[in-house]
């Protein structure tokens, strides 16, 4: 395996292709939806769930490692700085989703 392909998931690309994967996902929650309350309240549970996956990757990427040295923890040790603004960009969205639900419905 030659080095350009090794680091093709390490880095800034994985803030990409989160990135890329949160626009499809609240794309097609807001298009689904029979109305804007259901969009936006499926973009806020859609949010809440890549939010709570990256944020345990970047937090347990040591003590993962620590006890099942491996190349896919080695690989999460390495990249913990990308996973954590991953997570600060679905965190992000998430609470902009909050904040237009409390617009479109306030008395939810």
């Amino acid at each position: 395996m030659d080095k350009k392909s090794k680091d093709a998931w390490e880095g800034w690309s994985i803030v990409g292709a989160v990135t890329i994967g949160l626009i499809l996902v609240v794309t097609m929650e807001a298009m689904m939806a029979s109305t804007p309350d259901d969009g936006v309240r499926g973009i806020v549970r859609a949010t809440a769930r890549s939010s709570f996956a990256l944020f345990a990757l970047a937090a347990t990427a040591s003590a993962v490692y620590y006890f099942w040295p491996n190349p896919w923890t080695r690989w999460q040790l390495r990249n913990r700085r990308y996973l954590g603004v991953s997570f600060a960009l679905s965190l992000a969205i998430h609470l902009l989703a909050v904040f237009a639900l409390s617009r479109l419905n306030p008395a939810s």
